[in-house]
């Protein structure tokens, strides 16, 4: 921002001075060789120069990025900072805050009530794809194939398939879009953009997950703004209102094939949005330089506040990247460039109003995951099949001063596998051993004693049921190597020692620990505990701790690492995943696995990760948020100096 307002002056500045000077010099002498009669000299004029107004420099936002993309294009695989410079060329086209979707360049968000979403019957016959709900995967109906029935949302009605027609409901939904807008090269977004973002994301070239284009039977246009999606029969997904395409400009990209996409500029490089911004140059290894948008459909407001945006890269350095707030260089430090390692720097310089901090809990959970069905390091079972070895465990490690000591009090410490912002967390969750001492009597009831005064060395089994007696009570923890996860598991070790656990910690890459199953350590459950994290999102993520996620070869893909089995929590589980997701019977089944995931302990919530960024004094309209894909969501709300005064 100061560098434009220099480069103005500068480049003005010789030109006034030469002004300044001709009016300045004194006038040139002459000799005339004539006679003439003396006349009362004129009263002098005097002339005034005026001079010329500079503009004022433009207004320039800049924000400061740990990494720089290598594309733009919204179906490559992302970095963390392609979604902050991406919320500046599109706005939505829809926003997620506090768990919840809000619409931007939509009407509404459709919904059962209003009659824009419905649930409709629909006969399916023999090989047409419906989705299987013991899989939960697509699939073929045939015989002895389960599925569901109309009006069947529970896994204690599924029936079996033999060979004539069945009758089960799938998902209607209509979306429309706001009149008016327009792409940033004045063309109008119309609903056909929608369906050929949709076209592309369902091409095999495209590097997507397929998840819900797997599960859509249909997604058309229906006018100039409206959109209709409907789901295979089975498939009732509780996040019905955000199934609407982001737009793709059709009109620019859809005469070439969708392999060129990924090295055609105009979509990788200078894509084409509606938002705030248009990008007007990007400097690889530098910067990215946009423009406001004259066809932006919320400049009415006067949005956005600053004519230009400057995305710099400035790598891993992050001592410099905080000194380059004070400085000006950077006006907002995004969260890559705010690690856990200066946040307490960042928290000194914000005491000492130098600069200004916003953060919020996040939607990622740091937990301790339980190998429940098999444990190398224990011979004849499993050390943790037995739920009162879990809780022994959780009430021994103080998870409120680990928070406390690894956040420095920006997280919180959650009681259940939803992050305590959720709108659907129990409120009353809370630990069955809530206290060291607890969990130390616990230990003792099983069998678990300490046979000498030294608290450095583990307790060992006697009449422990299933376990050799003389075993020492130890296990190892499994982690990655990043300073964070090394303190969590260090923190972990010094706490569950003083109840005689003796805890080896093991060190691994991201890469080799979320390896699927066979191969990784995790799923393909060679392992004992393990530290990692997970997020949560707008749905509970309840199938995390489902029996039908433990990775097997008919499924090697399943989440559930632990292999923790609950028939109760299954059914509750599927009523959340398969049934609308309204409604008393919906809210008492996220009630319920909840409940059991506190009493039973699959695994150990110790945090949710904290998402922080740092920005000038000068600075307002931030508002962090949960679970927003960039703590920059609304950008063009961001504004500085006099329009920050209540």
């Amino acid at each position: 921002m100061r560098q434009l307002f220099r480069e103005t002056v500068l480049r003005i500045y010789p030109f006034l001075f030469i002004l300044i000077l001709s009016a300045c010099a004194k006038p040139t002498q002459f000799d005339l060789p004539i006679s003439v009669t003396r006349q009362p000299p004129p009263t002098p004029t005097e002339n005034v120069i005026v001079p010329t107004e500079m503009p004022p420099p433009p207004k320039t936002l800049v924000v400061c990025l740990a990494g720089e993309p290598e594309s733009l294009f919204i179906y490559e695989n992302t970095q963390p900072e392609t979604d902050t410079i991406l919320q500046a060329i599109y706005d939505g086209p829809m926003d997620v805050r506090d768990f919840r979707y809000e619409p931007v360049i939509l009407a509404k968000l459709p919904n059962l009530e209003d009659g824009d979403a419905r649930i409709e019957q629909v006969v399916v016959s023999e090989g047409e794809v419906y989705l299987n709900p013991e899989t939960q995967l697509p699939d073929t109906l045939d015989g002895q194939k389960p599925y569901f029935p109309s009006g069947c949302h529970h896994s204690d009605c599924i029936e079996i398939f033999s060979e004539d027609d069945v009758v089960m409901d799938r998902l209607v939904v209509e979306y429309q879009l706001l009149p008016g807008i327009t792409w940033s090269d004045g063309e109008p977004l119309k609903a056909s953009d929608s369906v050929y973002s949709f076209q592309v994301d369902a091409d095999e070239a495209t590097p997507t997950t397929k998840y819900l284009v797997q599960r859509t039977s249909r997604y058309v246009a229906l006018d100039e703004l409206r959109t209709q999606w409907a789901s295979i029969p089975g498939f009732l997904d509780p996040e019905y209102e955000a199934n609407f395409w982001s737009p793709l400009p059709e009109h620019l990209l859809g005469s070439y094939r969708v392999t060129e996409l990924f090295s055609l500029d105009e979509a990788t490089t200078t894509p084409l949005g509606w938002g705030p911004y248009v990008i007007e140059r990007w400097d690889r290894g530098e910067e990215i330089i946009m423009r406001r948008s004259e066809t932006y459909f919320r400049s009415g407001e006067g949005l956005p506040a600053y004519d230009l945006l400057r995305f710099r890269f400035l790598g891993s350095d992050y001592i410099s990247a905080l000194e380059q707030v004070l400085t000006g260089e950077c006006d907002i430090l995004d969260e890559t460039l705010l690690p856990a390692s200066q946040w307490q720097k960042a928290l000194e310089l914000a005491e000492g109003a130098h600069l200004q901090l916003a953060s919020t809990v996040g939607t990622v959970i740091e937990r301790i995951d339980f190998n429940i069905t098999k444990n190398s390091s224990v011979d004849s079972i499993s050390l943790f099949s037995n739920v009162r070895m879990r809780q022994a465990l959780a009430g021994c490690i103080d998870r409120q001063t680990l928070m406390e000591e690894i956040t420095l009090g920006f997280s919180v410490v959650p009681d259940s596998y939803l992050p305590p912002s959720h709108p659907l967390y129990l409120t009353e969750a809370a630990m069955v051993v809530q206290d060291r001492e607890e969990a130390i009597d616990l230990l003792t009831q099983m069998g678990w004693q300490e046979v000498d005064e030294d608290p450095t060395t583990p307790r060992i089994a006697r009449g422990v049921v299933g376990i050799v007696d003389d075993t020492l009570l130890e296990f190892r923890l499994l982690t990655t190597s990043d300073p964070s996860h090394e303190r969590i598991a260090e923190k972990i070790k010094e706490d569950l020692i003083q109840c005689g656990v003796r805890v080896n910690i093991e060190f691994g890459d991201a890469e080799e620990i979320f390896t699927p199953w066979p191969n990784g350590p995790v799923f393909g459950g060679r392992f004992d505990t393990v530290a990692w994290a997970w997020p949560a999102f707008v749905s509970p993520p309840c199938e995390l701790y489902g029996s039908f996620e433990i990775p097997s070869v008919d499924f090697p893909f399943g989440l559930n690492a632990s292999g923790f089995t609950d028939q109760d929590y299954d059914q509750a589980c599927k009523r959340i995943l398969f049934g609308p997701s309204t409604g008393e019977e919906y809210l008492e089944a996220v009630r319920k696995t909840q409940e059991i995931y506190q009493t039973q302990l699959p695994s150990i919530p110790l945090y949710i990760r904290p998402r922080v960024i740092a920005f000038g004094n000068e600075i307002c309209g931030i508002e962090m948020d949960p679970t927003s894909f960039s703590a920059l969501w609304n950008i063009e709300e961001i504004a500085f100096g006099e329009a920050c005064t209540p």
